[in-house]
């Protein structure tokens, strides 16, 4: 069966917000348990919910960054369903009209240069549910995450592969840091990802049942459970059976998506609309006030990159992909002009560093100044690449200036240029055969002439002198 992917993704973002959607409890998702918690967030008879304008604002935010209509009326519903961690035995969201409508965000295809665009179905303001802990034949709740502001971002099924959900997750994570309005961590559950997949023949406008696998938080999960739900909807269909329409969850340790549930329909939750909350008005002077305090984001930073540092595109995506190493960078630049050279330093060898030790960039010791610093030394010819390389962990792990350790290890290159021509003349004179290979057009025999000298000096000559040298002593152009 010659059989294609169609993939749809739903995100679920906790919004930074002081406050719960509905009540005035602090949000401390991870405080200690059952401590925030009121009246309101644990559904007590005859409590009333209040609207969270900062949670508005920031769906409004994320509507206008994402290129969505705004809709002036929107409507709160009740989604009716138990779970032990709902204690209202609904969840307050919008379903027929959502806040936010018919947006886009354009992404890299799987090729990394390439993009496309992404529908936006719906944004819609909901909330989250408390927190099940279970504990082999019984379980604990705890509530401080019950009420906590949501918005929902509904995509319309334009993926082909799991790199492209990935390319888009990332791309939603950075615009939510860039806007504010979320920390956006996947890890911590501030985002969570549910891709429903379905397969159809290629060419075919008929989508075949979709799956829908829930709560992913990670990259790495949400493409093995992509890649894992292609196969056995592919093998279930080649031996002639249904793809049932259920909710799975991915396992981390088989790398398998596992039954859940039977899927239920919309009807299922019998929704209605929210008797407690009024409408939700939005006005035209509120929409320009959020437009004009919006800040700059992602593809725009990247763009005035690429015009305004000339460097490369891909530099420019990388850099921007993060709002706090798009600000290292920016601060860099402002100590000194070699911006390609400083995109080349971050992108090899910050980042590597950053990554390992997986500490956030804001948090590092090697500054700006530092990194300028290593750039200057290699640039003006004081020390070489290598060595740079080779104190750039110091730096990164003691805070001192890479020109503070060059001093006093007496690192500094040799750039003596009468004492580079007598070590060259010295080993032209005593390597007759390299000489000669080197003259009939060897050229990798120079890097045998530059090696010898760094070796007798230690590792601080000079290389682009010494180069230099060896095609003046030997009258090469």
């Amino acid at each position: 069966m010659n059989l294609e992917p169609v993939i749809g993704i739903e995100i679920h973002v906790q919004l930074d917000t002081k406050t719960k959607a509905w009540c005035d409890c602090e949000l401390k998702v991870n405080g200690f348990e059952n401590n925030y918690v009121c009246e309101v967030c644990s559904a007590q008879p005859g409590t009333l919910p209040v609207v969270n304008k900062k949670a508005v604002e920031y769906a409004l935010r994320l509507g206008l960054a994402t290129n969505c209509s705004i809709n002036e009326v929107s409507f709160y519903d009740r989604k009716n369903y138990f779970y032990p961690d709902l204690p209202k035995g609904y969840q307050i969201t919008q379903y027929k009209t959502p806040i936010c409508e018919n947006g886009e965000i354009e992404i890299l295809k799987e090729d990394g240069e390439s993009t496309k665009k992404i529908r936006l179905e719906r944004i819609q303001l909901e909330e989250d549910t408390g927190k099940s802990t279970h504990y082999g034949d019984y379980s604990l709740i705890n509530l401080n995450r019950a009420g906590t502001p949501l918005v929902e971002i509904v995509t319309r099924p334009d993926f082909v592969n799991a790199k492209e959900v990935t390319n888009f997750l990332k791309k939603v994570q950075a615009i939510l840091v860039y806007l504010g309005v979320s920390k956006a961590n996947l890890q911590d559950g501030n985002m969570r990802c549910d891709v429903n997949l379905s397969l159809k023949e290629v060419g075919s406008e008929v989508f075949g049942t979709r799956t829908e696998v829930k709560n992913l938080n990670s990259y790495r999960s949400v493409e093995r459970a992509i890649a894992y739900e292609m196969i056995r909807q592919k093998e279930t269909l080649e031996k002639g059976e249904k793809v049932l329409q259920q909710t799975l969850l991915f396992d981390v340790e088989s790398g398998k998506n596992k039954v859940l549930r039977t899927k239920s329909d919309a009807d299922d939750y019998r929704y209605f609309p929210e008797p407690d909350l009024l409408p939700l008005i939005v006005e035209e002077n509120q929409i320009e006030t959020i437009k004009k305090s919006m800040p700059e984001l992602p593809d725009a930073k990247k763009n005035r990159f690429v015009s305004e540092y000339s460097i490369p595109m891909y530099d420019a995506e990388v850099l921007c992909s993060d709002k706090e190493l798009a600000n290292y960078f920016e601060q860099c630049c402002k100590l000194d002009k070699n911006y390609k050279k400083i995109s080349n330093w971050i992108l090899s060898e910050l980042l590597k560093y950053v990554n390992e030790s997986k500490t956030e960039i804001s948090k590092i010791k090697l500054s700006p100044k530092h990194l300028v610093d290593i750039v200057n030394l290699v640039d003006s010819g004081k020390i070489s690449g290598k060595i740079a390389k080779e104190i750039f962990v110091e730096v990164y792990d003691s805070g001192k200036l890479a020109s503070e350790i060059v001093k006093e290890k007496g690192l500094e290159q040799n750039s003596n240029s009468d004492e580079l021509e007598t070590l060259v003349q010295e080993l032209i004179n005593s390597n007759p055969k390299e000489v000669e290979e080197l003259k009939n057009g060897r050229d990798r025999m120079m890097g045998f002439f530059v090696g010898q000298v760094m070796k007798k000096t230690g590792g601080k000559a000079n290389p682009k002198m010494t180069t230099d040298l060896v095609k003046k002593l030997l009258g090469l152009k």
